[in-house]
């Protein structure tokens, strides 16, 4: 029961606040050493569940935020992306992005766009960025969106993702897709704190450019 409850909140997280307490002890302290807390939801009639993926991040929301919202640089460390380009900015704080996800040899890959939306509350240090499908190849269905606020002096992120493939597709890389999320949220928080690390011009620019879509 208490999974289905915090499933329902993950819907709102942004108007809920603070999501810390919606895990279980075990899976608290899971986060606090640093491991990936992976929680799916089945949805009827359909062959792939939503999957809600919690990760603690070594940095400060607004860099975590910052690096995900430089959407012409995933490909460079989100696996099996061959291409991340913005193609439109229907509104300042809104992308048009397209990907090509590389998928097995003997499926074409799958090329769509998805509008990103960018939403943050300053006082509170919570980012939001979540995405929608504008078009695809194969896939009818594409809805996710990424979570960053406090935890203390780092970052607890929240990774969500909802993907309904085309019928022919759907069996034959599901046990890919469902690894390939936690696979990307994994990749995206080393990136986070690579830039943190190693990397400060290229943080520099990306929280400039996020505090421009923001108007902070």
């Amino acid at each position: 029961m208490k999974a289905i409850i915090i499933l329902f909140l993950m819907q709102s997280v942004c108007a809920q606040g603070s999501s810390w307490d919606w895990l279980n002890v075990f899976q608290q302290n899971q986060v606090r050493r640093g491991e990936a807390v992976v929680i799916s939801q089945k949805v009827p009639r359909r062959p792939w569940p939503k999957v809600w993926i919690f990760q603690k991040v070594h940095a400060d929301p607004i860099e975590a935020a910052a690096v995900f919202a430089d959407f012409n640089f995933h490909k460079q460390f989100i696996p099996l992306l061959l291409k991340s380009e913005v193609t439109l900015r229907p509104q300042k704080n809104k992308a048009h992005v397209s990907y090509i996800m590389d998928l097995p040899r003997f499926l074409d890959d799958e090329v769509y766009t998805v509008e990103n939306t960018v939403t943050g509350n300053i006082k509170k240090h919570i980012y939001d960025i979540s995405w929608t499908k504008v078009r695809a190849s194969s896939s009818k269905h594409i809805e996710g969106s990424v979570h960053f606020e406090p935890m203390g002096s780092e970052t607890l992120m929240i990774y969500y993702n909802y993907v309904v493939p085309s019928s022919g597709i759907a069996r034959i890389v599901k046990r890919r897709s469902m690894n390939q999320v936690l696979e990307a949220a994994k990749a995206l928080k080393m990136q986070i704190e690579r830039e943190r690390s190693d990397q400060p011009n290229r943080l520099k620019r990306q929280l400039s450019e996020l505090k421009e879509i923001l108007n902070l």
